[in-house]
């Protein structure tokens, strides 16, 4: 399984269109090649420079209809970016240090899945049993439906278990990817993480012993505080919340700065 790359709607303001957001992300979520170019067709009456510029980058590697089976549906880089701020504060440490911090963090999140998975009973994971796709199945042998999600998801739906249901001899589980059992969900957070042993321990080649590292070559620090809040990427907007007097209540400065005449009370 790979990933496919990460796709933002913000990155259609580059070519200074409308706000197409929400096209173009149905044209990425399309499980069709009729659907996408339905979509396609929608952002071409926007800006006939989008379709060049997207196409340009590929489509394989943004549009779900072409990119073929086997694909993990991520098309943001939140799992990253949230990793990112789990460990903000191991940022400062050393680089062993920095290590077992990680390693301290994934054996807990493997062992609370892991005793997660031993307690589910059912066939399927939980997530993945009360998720069913709506769409109309072709009768035959093919295993394809008329949307494409079942050739994406490798998921039957409920009119296939319909369908299915009227020939004995098969069984729906047949239709689904064994990633989705319960079986390959245990076998993900199996693993042992061990940790770092106490360098006195270390069996250290002569070779690696006489070899000497000399430090990276760095430009100097800035003056003042490192930053540590991420550095947003290209395209990607964060809504900034202006200050609002609370001496006159209007917004662009606060009380220290504000200059504004307040008129006096009437006498009553």
């Amino acid at each position: 399984m790979s990933f496919r790359r990460c796709s933002f709607a913000f990155h259609c303001r580059r070519l200074g269109a409308e706000w197409v957001g929400w096209k173009f992300k149905a044209a990425y979520m399309a499980s069709t090649v009729k659907e996408y170019e339905e979509y396609m067709a929608l952002l071409d009456s926007e800006d006939t420079r989008i379709r060049p510029w997207l196409e340009k980058i590929g489509s394989h590697k943004w549009a779900k209809c072409v990119c073929g089976p086997r694909m993990y549906d991520i098309m943001t880089s939140n799992c990253a970016e949230s990793m990112n701020n789990v460990d903000v504060s191991a940022r400062e440490y050393s680089v062993a240090k920095l290590i077992d911090s990680l390693r301290v963090r994934m054996q807990q999140w493997f062992t609370e899945r892991k005793e997660k998975a031993e307690k589910t009973t059912s066939f399927l994971t939980k997530n993945v049993k009360s998720y069913w796709f709506h769409f109309k199945v072709k009768l035959g042998n093919s295993g394809a439906c008329t949307c494409g999600e079942f050739q994406l998801s490798h998921f039957v739906c409920i009119d296939a278990v319909a369908v299915i249901g009227f020939r004995p001899h098969l069984s729906c589980y047949d239709f689904i990817s064994p990633y989705y059992t319960r079986h390959y969900w245990y076998s993900t957070w199996s693993a042992v993480m061990h940790p770092i042993i106490d360098p006195s321990s270390w069996v250290v080649p002569s070779n690696v012993l006489s070899i000497r590292c000399k430090p990276p070559l760095c430009e100097k620090m800035p003056v003042g505080r490192p930053r540590k809040s991420r550095i947003p990427s290209i395209g990607e907007h964060r809504g900034t919340k202006r200050k609002k007097c609370s001496r006159c209540h209007v917004v662009g400065h606060n009380k220290k700065t504000c200059r504004n005449v307040i008129p006096l009370p009437t006498s009553l």
